[in-house]
């Protein structure tokens, strides 16, 4: 189903996020919730939730049930909607921008402030993956590496919570772009009965 954020585990076993939601650069946070949007990157003022800040995003899977098992390998799958699902998909300046895991220190769903924003887009790297138009109304699959694995099945004899946080960059460019230039994409802004709302913007800017 398009509305959910899945772990594939070992090629055979799929579960879905038990909470999945985003903090943006303020420290909000959407509060997770097994339904919850899982927005990246900067989100245009036209969408009354997003407020034109950036977002970065989370995820919790309940692996307990791997705690005697060798996981070799896992893959976090995610529905990146486009235009045909009401949802403004990829946008950006750029022709691709780079999806990148993180480990996390704590229960994202509970946490807030700039510096939860902060830890879910930096620390350990647990895999990366570059989104384009292409993947508009579908599927993209991030390949965990060796220490999202690792991580994974520590988890497994920690109360079976595995979290992993998500952030947007541009690719390495001579320049640094003007701040209203910067990355515009959502990655995930797809929930079960969601129609994001628009308000007419002040003016026009072509991404």
């Amino acid at each position: 189903s398009p509305d959910r954020a899945q772990l594939l585990i070992n090629g055979t076993g799929l579960i879905d996020a038990s909470s999945r939601g985003w903090i943006d650069s303020t420290g909000v946070n959407s509060g997770g919730g097994a339904s919850g949007n899982y927005i990246a990157g900067i989100c245009g003022s036209s969408i009354l939730i997003c407020g034109g800040n950036d977002h970065h995003n989370y995820f919790d899977f309940d692996v307990r049930y791997y705690e005697s098992d060798l996981i070799n390998s896992a893959v976090l799958k995610l529905y990146q909607p486009g235009p045909a699902d009401g949802a403004y998909g990829f946008q950006s300046q750029y022709p691709s921008l780079l999806y990148s895991l993180f480990d996390v220190s704590a229960d994202p769903s509970t946490a807030s402030g700039p510096a939860s924003y902060a830890d879910l887009g930096s620390g350990l790297s647990y895999g990366s993956i570059s989104v384009d138009a292409s993947t508009n109304g579908n599927w993209v699959s991030i390949t965990l590496n060796q220490n999202g694995l690792d991580a994974m099945t520590a988890a497994t004899y920690r109360g079976g919570h595995f979290y992993l946080g998500g952030a947007i960059s541009a690719p390495p460019v001579a320049a640094v772009p003007e701040p209203e230039s910067y990355p515009l994409t959502l990655l995930g802004l797809l929930a079960m009965g969601f129609v994001a709302k628009r308000r007419p913007r002040s003016t026009t800017r072509a991404y």
